[in-house]
């Protein structure tokens, strides 16, 4: 466990988080991995178990990604996440940026 925060993951002390994109018969607590960080220890689940999650949450849901930055050195794209494929570009339920 997260040796930074004596009461635990997020998901083990708050129900509402651990009620909020529940998948019946996935449990992702079981594919957590520690990671030794500067600061102690965290726990990191994979980007193939946050997708295995996503597609049983939202069998029709839709990732994009739009290019913000290209050049030689580095690319930054942003990810739009969907929860339905016809969902128009403004109504998605999370983004984020990677370089």
């Amino acid at each position: 466990m997260n040796e930074n925060n004596d009461k635990g993951i997020l998901y083990d002390t708050n129900e509402a988080v651990k009620a909020l994109n529940n998948v019946d018969g996935f449990e992702p607590k079981n594919y957590l991995r520690e990671e030794k960080t500067d600061e102690g220890t965290s726990v990191y689940l994979d980007t193939k178990f946050r997708l295995l999650w996503f597609r049983l949450k939202y069998p029709d849901g839709k990732l994009v990604k739009i290019p913000k930055a290209l050049n030689k050195d580095y690319a930054t794209f942003e990810v739009r996440v969907y929860s339905h494929k016809d969902d128009t570009p403004d109504n998605f339920l999370a983004n984020g940026f990677a370089s």
